[in-house]
């Protein structure tokens, strides 16, 4: 998708909810991805290929973390059947971290998982940059259309060698709980495109 189709979608979600409820955008600076730390990744689910809403947009393969004690950072790792988009993409991960699944917020695209933090990336390349939103926000502000009020401090990397996008979380704006549901999602910035799992969830389990 073109910057100019981007910043005119953006333009109309700009009028669909109140300014004030709405993250700004910014310019992200991506990590190299051989700059995310060499950790132990766990591979907590796989999805089909050919399971998508919109057959131009990126299909989940595979969904993986990792925790970074040196740092106290949680990694999500999706991978995708296809090369990842030159110009844009959109990802979230969305997690219970109170260990109640009947509240929070359904999420909004196959799977109704119910959340109360997401982490998301949407970002497209300007000239000579990325710019969009990347950050943490409660099920609340997120059904706002705000997705950093609880933090901006995502780390963001692109490996087109692998197809795999990394998310890079503190892991205190996650909460305490040792035990994390989540599920994670591709698209575009806009558009959900594809869940893994398409039905319940993956775990992370912390080290103590």
């Amino acid at each position: 998708m073109r910057p100019a189709i981007l910043l005119a979608a953006l333009a109309l979600l700009a009028v669909a909810a109140p300014a004030a409820a709405q993250s700004p955008v910014q310019k992200v600076q991506l990590v190299a991805p051989d700059a995310v730390p060499a950790l132990t990744w766990s591979s907590v689910t796989s999805d089909p290929p050919s399971d998508i809403l919109h057959p131009h947009l990126p299909d989940a393969r595979d969904l993986s973390y990792a925790v970074d004690p040196k740092t106290d950072r949680i990694w999500f790792k999706i991978s995708t059947y296809e090369a990842l988009p030159e110009r844009w993409f959109g990802v979230n991960v969305a997690l219970d971290v109170d260990g109640n699944l009947e509240n929070g917020a359904a999420w909004w695209g196959t799977n109704k998982f119910k959340f109360d933090r997401l982490v998301s990336a949407y970002l497209f390349m300007a000239e000579g940059y990325w710019q969009g939103v990347a950050g943490v926000a409660d099920s609340e502000a997120a059904g706002k259309l705000i997705f950093n009020n609880l933090s901006k401090d995502v780390q963001v990397a692109l490996d087109r060698e692998k197809r795999a996008i990394f998310l890079g979380v503190p892991r205190p704006v996650l909460g305490s709980a040792k035990t994390i549901r989540f599920i994670a999602t591709v698209g575009s910035m806009l558009v959900n495109n594809d869940d893994l799992p398409n039905i319940g969830y993956a775990k992370v389990v912390l080290p103590e």
